[in-house]
């Protein structure tokens, strides 16, 4: 069997990591102190903007929490991250289940606890496409990328922000998503929340991140697994 099922079970495998159990909710996380959203073209946004450009390597564990409107309990899942605007995400979940996945900007890779690897394009996956506009063409100032498909909006202020990403009517992601959230403070993200048009919500925490930035992050290629870049998989 394949370890991709359906195309709408694809955002479940990135947000997830493939699988999860019921767990009681978490108390809810403190809200942004809110001031009016403005369009991002404010002094405070561009700022966050050029300290999270900035950055070329994440290390970070995450905590996940999946809310589905079919089950009466969240899913949750943890483990460790690395990210790079140029390699793209690598997720190591350990709980509940151990399994690796690799997301770049052309093709999810993953490989379960068996060690068996097995990869798929992402071109006419509309939330997988979603995901990578958003963490590798936005981090990376690629803004003609995501603006074609999102209407964005700044809150707060640059030591404690939220970026909306709400997907514009006629594009194509607004048939699976209708919005993403970023929170942080500086140039560091703290939290995203996905919430996908049927109302499911998917909201990750990043914990104990270590930030590089200019030339100390060109250790990302050793960081990310050789078995898993594309074209070093059998």
């Amino acid at each position: 069997m394949s370890l991709f099922r359906r195309p709408h079970e694809l955002w479940m495998l990135i947000a997830m990591g493939w699988g999860a159990y019921p767990l009681q909710a978490e108390t809810p996380p403190a809200a942004v102190n809110e001031v009016a959203a403005v369009v991002p073209s404010s002094a405070a946004f561009q700022e966050v903007c050029q300290k999270l450009r900035d950055v070329t390597l994440v290390e970070a564990e995450f905590s996940e929490e999946k809310t589905l409107h079919i089950l009466s309990h969240p899913l949750h899942s943890s483990g460790t991250l690395l990210f790079s605007p140029q390699r793209g995400v690598y997720r190591v979940m350990k709980e509940p289940v151990v399994q690796e996945m690799l997301i770049t900007r052309s093709q999810l890779i993953q490989k379960n606890a068996e060690g068996a690897v097995e990869h798929m394009k992402v071109a006419h996956q509309p939330v997988a496409r979603a995901f990578i506009d958003i963490f590798l063409s936005f981090f990376s100032d690629e803004r003609n990328t995501w603006d074609k498909m999102f209407d964005v909006t700044f809150s707060g202020t640059v030591p404690d922000w939220r970026i909306i990403f709400v997907a514009k009517h006629e594009s194509t992601v607004a048939q699976a998503i209708h919005d993403m959230t970023l929170e942080g403070h500086d140039g560091v993200l703290s939290a995203m929340t996905l919430t996908e048009s049927n109302g499911d919500q998917t909201r990750t925490t990043y914990l104990h991140p270590v930030i590089y930035r200019g030339a100390k992050g060109e250790k990302a290629p050793a960081a990310f697994p050789s078995d898993l870049l594309p074209g070093n998989h059998s």
